[in-house]
Formats: C-alpha cells, structure tokens, sequence
C-alpha cells in the first residue's frame, strides 16, 4: 500500500470521508487510517447477520431512518468523530467508478464540516465485487485536499458539488498522473 498524502493529511479533525468503492477490503485500509471514524452503511446490510453484528459492535450506522440518522452522526461528529461514505452507495461490478449519490454532501452540508476526498486506486483488481479470492494488486491511497464549508464548492448547490466530485473522482482514477484539483480555493 503506497499512501499519497502531499498536504499531510493527519486525519485529526473530523468530516465526512467519502472514497470510490471497488472492494470489500477499501473499507479496512480507510478504517486503518482514520483513527475516529464512524461508516454509513446501506440498509441492506441489515439482513446479513455477520455484517449487521459487526456494524452494531463498531458503531456504525445504517442508512435509513434519516431522522435517526443525523442524530447518530450529530452525535459522532460531536465526538470527534469523521463520518465514512461510499458516494456511490455500492461497490463496482466492473472495476469503473459509479454514480455518485447527494447524501455524503448533503450531509456536510447540514452539519458544517468539511469533506475529506479518498482515492483509492488497485483495489478491485485485488478483491472484485463477487470474487472470494484476493489477487496480488499495487494499491495506492491518495488522500486529497478537504473542501471547507466556507468554499466557493461548498457554497454550491448539492447537486452541483455531487457532480463536480463525481467528475473529480473520474479524472484521478482515468490519469493517476494528473494533479486533481477540486472546487477552485
């Protein structure tokens, strides 16, 4: 695991965390980084025994009560907490980045705390969506810089900052050699 963090990213200040989605493990790397976090998980997840027990145990919650939800985040996030979300709400079948979601910036939003954009590249050739067994994959994590609730980004609708990060997203994982560059300050 090679970690790209020019701006020495310490993770110390809480935000909502949102990454691509390509593998089980993304999960366990972000959870590995990020001392403080809590994870949003889809309702699904609720009817897989393992995952549901292991989800109560960490503290983690599950999307779908939004009421309850942003009680469960208001408190984390008063804690200390950073808030983990998958924008596109599910792991890749084919290894290519899905539509992304408004719930990560809707979210940011309402609770005035920056966002923290993960880029996680390698790891659906690692463990592909179906798959049971691992393959050896050059993994790199690049941790980006945080877009403030006070930033010209930010101040934009959530449906527009969905669509920036979306196409933000895109470009590092088409050209891992471009600077990606989000929002404009």
């Amino acid at each position: 695991l090679t970690m790209d963090n020019p701006l020495q990213e310490r993770f110390e200040k809480q935000a909502i965390v949102v990454c691509n989605h390509t593998s089980v493990f993304d999960l366990l790397i972000l959870i590995s980084i990020v001392p403080k976090m809590s994870v949003l998980m889809k309702a699904a997840f609720r009817k897989n025994w393992i995952f549901a027990n292991v989800a109560k145990f960490a503290g983690y919650h599950f999307v779908d009560d939004t009421e309850a939800l942003y009680q469960q985040v208001e408190e984390d996030i008063r804690m200390g907490y950073s808030i983990m979300i998958f924008p596109e709400g599910t792991r890749t079948t084919d290894g290519q980045l899905g539509p992304f979601r408004k719930g990560a910036f809707t979210i940011a939003r309402y609770f005035g705390v920056d966002i923290l954009p993960v880029v996680l590249h390698g790891m659906y050739t690692l463990l592909p969506k179906r798959h049971f067994v691992a393959h050896p994959s050059d993994i790199t994590l690049e941790v980006h810089a945080r877009v403030r609730p006070e930033s010209k980004f930010a101040q934009q609708s959530v449906l527009k900052q969905m669509r920036q990060m979306e196409a933000f997203y895109r470009e590092c994982l088409t050209d891992k050699q471009s600077v990606c560059i989000i929002g404009d300050d």
